[in-house]
């Protein structure tokens, strides 16, 4: 991962902080394989909500926007942002849903995003990675050609997309095909076919229904099975 990571931070240098947000980007430690991938669109940022998050650990007197601002690679310190978004998968709840949906299918889960671009308002996001409409420009191409690095270095054993449109980007990055028989999409990856749900937010205020939740976790389960 570490040269992935590396990729990812050499991308930052290339850009303005206009087009980061003026915030480093969002770095991984080792994914786990033959799991539930998530995917998202981006990862958000409040220092509130970090600074509720970090309350109690060692990170608790951290500045988070001057941790996070972007400056060169060299001063930012990679394991303490990968340690960050750790805890952060453990308290967020945004990753609520993840928990509940792998507890009920019996398998371990995990989470990228398709950017790596920190910003909660997806109407600024989008002016950062799209030229018009939802086609990419250079920053958003480079992002998403490292995303889909990782993804295939994950090696899934399904997929669900929790963001309209992630799921629209996913389907044309990956080419996915909708299987009649099995109510979903499918992609190839590594040479396998996955199996894949394309959705929307599982939480927040454009978050799935709970008739509509608890229908996605019976797919889910029955597909794995």
């Amino acid at each position: 991962m570490k040269y992935l990571n590396k990729e990812i931070l050499d991308l930052w240098e290339e850009y303005s902080v206009e087009k980061t947000n003026g915030l480093m980007p969002l770095l991984y430690s080792e994914l786990k394989s033959n799991a539930i991938l998530f995917i998202g669109l981006n990862p958000s940022f409040s220092e509130r909500g970090f600074n509720s998050i970090l309350n109690g650990s060692r990170y608790k007197d951290l500045d988070v926007k001057k941790f996070y601002a972007h400056r060169n690679k060299g001063d930012f310190d990679q394991e303490i942002s990968i340690d960050l978004d750790r805890i952060a998968k453990k308290k967020y709840a945004y990753f609520d849903k993840f928990r509940t949906i792998s507890s009920f299918v019996d398998l371990d889960w995990e989470h990228i995003d398709l950017f790596f671009v920190r910003e909660t308002n997806q109407k600024n996001m989008r002016k950062k990675i799209f030229v018009k409409g939802e086609e990419p420009n250079e920053f958003g191409r480079a992002q998403l050609a490292l995303s889909e690095r990782l993804i295939v270095k994950s090696e899934p054993k399904l997929i669900v997309v929790a963001n309209a449109l992630a799921s629209r980007l996913f389907e044309k990055q990956f080419s996915t095909k909708f299987n009649d028989e099995k109510g979903c999409h499918y992609a190839d990856i590594n040479g396998k076919g996955i199996p894949v749900f394309l959705s929307g937010m599982l939480t927040g205020q454009r978050a799935l229904d709970n008739f509509s939740f608890k229908r996605l976790k019976w797919h889910i389960k029955k597909t794995i099975n």
